[in-house]
């Protein structure tokens, strides 16, 4: 699960450094003042948006570390629907801005030590051996860049930069890019990025987190857009995410040798400045294998499916469901190379049941009425073949496991057209043309 495979690594790293580590016995070389007029990327968020802090407090040396903590205990339920997992990349999101802030604040309250004095060695890096040992701070007009290395070479694992002020706005990047050896995980991220922009009108932060192409965890790209526009009762929020992955979920599951495309995971989260929103997530290329499992070898095989599934929820200002509707809009057979055929003993009794009720079915198979000849066309055997009423009809008699859906018509005010009209995000990276290796680039200090 996601939320045991991701660690907040670059938290682990880097916050132990500056907020009251190697920098902390520099009081006297402190310009709070200073700080107070930095950019600040953690946004305040209405409640039912996330499980965290809703609050931007400003994040300074004096700031507890925990503070940017993310837990990924409080999303051990993500995947039941798009809300919540609307609340976790929101969380996810939250984090990263905070330690962007912790790096941003502390480097402007301790500009005198390192500010355009080149390479400089950071003060007691040299007792942690996990910490960056060097700095590189530079400033001209409105324009601030930070580099961090690993060594003095030019091993630079961590670039910050930001343009402009208060009064006119900012916009700005992190990118965190490089695990040390000694901490290399397969199944941890491999680079963070931030861009974010900042005006009167909105605030806008854009989160990619990279992981390797054979991740064990499945998740190799994220990409999280939260933002703000407007102010005060005109304020309106949105929490938009991205998710591509590198094999399914369920792969155990699933018939060797035969080829399924990867999911690919898309919510939207729209909210008022009352808290009240909407989220519509749509989940793409998943995988379903269908056989009599209870015995070896099954009495029945029914085939493999790849789907779509669609869920959407609404909720009130704390964060109560009031309406949700979730199941499959599109299924079709798997059979590319057609060997994954339908067999076994008690398979036309169980064909029999499925497309018209028989007396013969009693207790022991469903009845989902799909029509005469139904798994003949068009859900056949034919690799593409349309079989979305199948799979309907498992995920209605729970085969999913899933919650119940509202039987009342779904709401028509103000986030039925707020939820339409918002475009998705289409790429876990900052354009369809960028990838992994170009996302993550560290511009080299001049």
């Amino acid at each position: 699960h996601l939320t045991q495979i991701y660690q907040p690594r670059l938290l682990l790293l880097l916050l132990p450094l500056f907020l009251g580590g190697c920098f902390g016995s520099s009081d006297d070389k402190k310009d709070t003042s200073a700080a107070e007029t930095a950019p600040q990327l953690t946004l305040a968020l209405p409640s039912s948006m996330t499980t965290t802090s809703t609050t931007a407090a400003r994040i300074t040396l004096a700031t507890d570390p925990s503070t940017c903590q993310f837990n990924g205990n409080d999303h051990a339920d993500w995947f039941d629907n798009g809300y919540k997992m609307s609340k976790f990349l929101v969380d996810l999101s939250q984090a990263q801005s905070c330690i962007a802030d912790a790096i941003i604040g502390t480097m402007v309250e301790l500009k005198s030590l390192f500010e355009n004095k080149g390479k400089q060695p950071v003060p007691g890096a040299e007792s942690d051996p996990s910490a960056p040992k060097w700095v590189d701070y530079q400033t001209a007009g409105d324009t601030s860049k930070l580099w961090l290395y690993w060594d003095d070479t030019d091993t630079q694992i961590l670039y910050v930069t930001w343009t402009g002020s208060q009064a006119a706005g900012y916009e700005g990047q992190m990118i965190y890019s490089g695990w040390p050896p000694d901490l290399a995980d397969p199944g941890a991220p491999t680079a963070v990025r931030v861009d974010f922009t900042r005006s009167s009108a909105s605030d806008v932060n854009h989160i990619y987190i990279g992981f390797s192409d054979t991740n064990p965890g499945k998740v190799t790209g994220f990409h999280v857009m939260v933002s703000r526009t407007g102010s005060g009762v005109d304020a309106s929020y949105e929490a938009k995410g991205y998710i591509v992955t590198n094999g399914q979920y369920n792969a155990a599951s699933l018939p060797p040798g035969v080829t399924f495309a990867n999911p690919t995971f898309s919510i939207v989260t729209v909210v008022d400045a009352d808290g009240v929103g909407a989220t519509i997530a749509d989940f793409e290329d998943l995988a379903l294998h269908v056989e009599d499992g209870d015995v070896t070898p099954p009495t029945w095989v029914l085939g493999s499916y790849q789907f779509s599934l669609t869920d959407k929820v609404y909720f009130d200002a704390l964060g109560a469901t009031q309406w949700k509707s979730k199941g499959p809009t599109a299924a079709t057979y798997v059979n590319p190379d057609s060997t994954n055929g339908r067999s076994g003993a008690n398979l036309s009794i169980m064909i029999s049941c499925l497309e018209a009720y028989d007396v013969v079915c009693g207790d022991t198979f469903p009845q989902m009425n799909l029509g005469a000849a139904y798994f003949t066309s068009p859900c056949g055997t034919t690799h593409s073949d349309d079989c979305t009423l199948f799979l309907q009809g498992i995920y209605n008699l729970g085969g999913f496991g899933t919650e119940l859906n509202s039987t009342d018509a779904e709401p028509t005010d103000a986030r039925n057209a707020a939820i339409a009209a918002v475009t998705h995000l289409t790429t876990a990276w900052p354009s369809n043309t960028d990838t992994a290796d170009t996302t993550f680039v560290i511009p080299v200090a001049p």
